[in-house]
């Protein structure tokens, strides 16, 4: 998917800047989804749409309609 980085060892500068712009967004996602989740399981404590919602997205094969 994000093969124009390219595999070098050595990157250059630009090639580097874009490799650390695309490591912080993934940073950036990984700890919203992991608020999001936080607060998914918090709410399936008190209301059970939530607790089916999250058991179908965490086993879908056991759990999705």
């Amino acid at each position: 998917m994000y093969g124009w980085l390219g595999d070098k060892e050595h990157p250059t500068k630009e090639e580097q800047m874009y490799r650390d712009f695309l490591h912080q967004v993934e940073m950036a996602e990984a700890s919203f989804l992991a608020e999001l989740e936080l607060r998914w399981r918090q709410a399936a404590k008190t209301d059970w749409r939530a607790a089916r919602d999250l058991l179908a997205w965490r086993w879908p094969e056991r759990w999705a309609d």
